[in-house]
């Protein structure tokens, strides 16, 4: 059976501002023996409807540009950030030009983070992207700084992003710095601190309560929390532990003598020292399109013989007291 190409368009939706581009598909016979082919189920594989919605839904988990997020957003602007070696796409979809200012402060907090790497290898972003609108962060209950999404190698920057003033209020260096620099941890490094920071839990303060339901400022409910959040870098590296070691990363990249001391030991094992002079990243302003998308696909029919589905009833859970962090905290007489 030859292969047959298609081209696909992701179905337009209301608000569609015709920027999304147009999803090229590789349709391979089932026995394809490509081992880079995506595998997509449906109930008939003959119906050509139901192929084009499973394959666009699929792309749209793939490449963010096809997502329903950024259907109604309008690109005014893109950037080409070489680090030497690797290379960031900004997209900007604010409805005002990034200054000059700003583009380099991204750039060279980029700049910063991709030198100091002990190992190269540990670098995985490709694209930031910033966003028009704010959006509540549920731990912080303030806008969001950034968002980031490791399995596509990129995070989202937001108006908020760019207020004045000093990251996190305590940090020397700007909001804008500051959550590039967390947010580039939790893309390229969270894989690789999260085991050095098990090794090392019990010291680092984080533990759990099996009883309590603890609720953050912004809402969203936890059972993990810090004994020793003075020794935390910020307020915000308190709520979740991928947010300490985001937030140890920011403070040891812009000063690390006042880091705590486990933290800077276990960071300085992924980072160099500063060094004495830093090479400038090189900035190109692009044509501010937006990506194409291509997709080797095996359409399969889905298999449903032999599933049956067990109820076991409604299983009745035990209710936690819900207690605020800052009441959790008074009530268990930890130091903030």
């Amino acid at each position: 059976m030859a292969e047959i190409t298609e081209t696909i368009t992701i179905p337009p939706q209301s608000g569609d501002n015709g920027l999304r581009q147009r999803l090229h598909v590789q349709l391979l016979p089932v026995d394809s023996q490509d081992a880079d082919a995506i595998r997509i189920e449906v109930d008939e594989p003959s119906n050509a409807s139901e192929v084009d919605a499973a394959i666009a839904q699929r792309a749209a988990r793939e490449h963010w540009f096809l997502s329903p997020d950024f259907q109604t957003e309008r690109l005014l602007e893109k950037y080409e950030i070489d680090l030497g070696g690797d290379t960031v796409e900004l997209y900007n979809f604010q409805a005002k030009p990034l200054s000059e200012r700003h583009v380099g402060l991204i750039a060279h907090s980029l700049a910063v983070f991709h030198q100091r790497l002990k190992s190269p290898a540990h670098w995985k972003l490709k694209s930031i992207q910033i966003r028009s609108k704010d959006i509540e962060n549920g731990k912080s209950g303030h806008p969001f700084r950034g968002l980031e999404f490791p399995e596509q190698q990129r995070f989202e920057l937001f108006p908020a992003s760019f207020d004045e003033g000093n990251y996190r209020d305590t940090v020397n260096c700007t909001w804008l710095e500051g959550s590039t620099l967390h947010e580039a941890e939790h893309v390229n490094l969270e894989a690789v601190l999260n085991p050095l920071w098990q090794q090392h839990i019990e010291e680092l303060g984080w533990t759990h309560t099996d009883d309590t339901l603890i609720e953050l400022p912004g809402g969203i409910r936890t059972t993990n929390y810090n004994q020793y959040p003075s020794r935390c870098p910020t307020v915000y590296a308190t709520y979740q532990e991928d947010d300490d070691r985001a937030e140890s990363v920011v403070q040891f990249l812009v000063d690390e003598e006042k880091l705590e001391g486990q933290r800077r030991e276990i960071v300085s094992e992924v980072f160099d020292p500063k060094p004495s002079n830093l090479r400038e990243p090189v900035i190109l302003a692009m044509e501010p399109t937006m990506p194409e998308a291509n997709l080797r696909v095996k359409v399969t029919k889905r298999d449903t013989e032999g599933f049956v589905f067990r109820s076991t009833g409604r299983r009745q859970g035990i209710s936690k007291p819900v207690v605020s962090l800052a009441n959790f905290q008074q009530q268990h007489g930890i130091t903030v």
